[in-house]
């Protein structure tokens, strides 16, 4: 799931173009949109941490900053299921006890376990009938439901990373104008 986009106005990129090497002016653009798109992956992160009980590594592994053309970055939201291994999970006699999210109390998977046994890698399974197999794997919600389920807060972070995207290309204009070889041709 691509979680926006954002619109610049390039007005202070034209105007030091007559100035600045054309060279130094596409890193200058590269080194925002990157610092950008990783600006806002940690306030993707903080929102749904915000919402679930999951760890900064585990929605990490959720997001990611991709390039995948010449002038852009994306950033990435994964579908992939989470294992409910990272919600904290702890078996009980009724079965799997879960914190999925903040504010609200411990969760029970009835019939479920897993969590203290190494050799199902400390994932939570629960059986599908009365018979000891199959089994299936049971995963959280995802970093994608929680953004699906809140659609104010892409509005949000959208807004934010325009804003940090222009501060950072201002930033970075004024060192390279000062007279810095910050981006000068290596």
């Amino acid at each position: 799931m691509l979680v926006g986009k954002v619109q610049v106005q390039t007005g202070s990129i034209d105007r030091a173009g007559n100035v600045l090497d054309p060279k130094a002016l596409k890193r200058i653009r590269f080194s925002a949109l990157t610092e950008t798109a990783r600006a806002g992956r940690t306030l993707v992160q903080r929102e749904i941490r915000q919402e679930l009980a999951l760890s900064a590594a585990a929605v990490n592994g959720q997001i990611s900053v991709k390039r995948p053309a010449d002038d852009t970055r994306a950033l990435i939201v994964s579908r992939k299921g989470v294992s409910m291994r990272e919600y904290g999970a702890r078996q009980t006699r009724a079965g799997v006890s879960v914190l999925i999210r903040k504010g609200k109390g411990r969760e029970v998977i009835q019939g479920a376990f897993g969590p203290k046994i190494d050799k199902l890698g400390r994932a939570v399974f629960k059986r599908e009938g009365d018979k000891r197999f199959p089994i299936r794997k049971l995963q959280g919600p995802t970093a994608v439901a929680v953004l699906a389920k809140q659609p104010g807060m892409l509005n949000r972070v959208s807004a934010q990373m325009a804003d940090t995207l222009m501060k950072r290309i201002d930033s970075k204009l004024a060192l390279a104008l000062s007279g810095s070889n910050a981006f000068a041709d290596r």
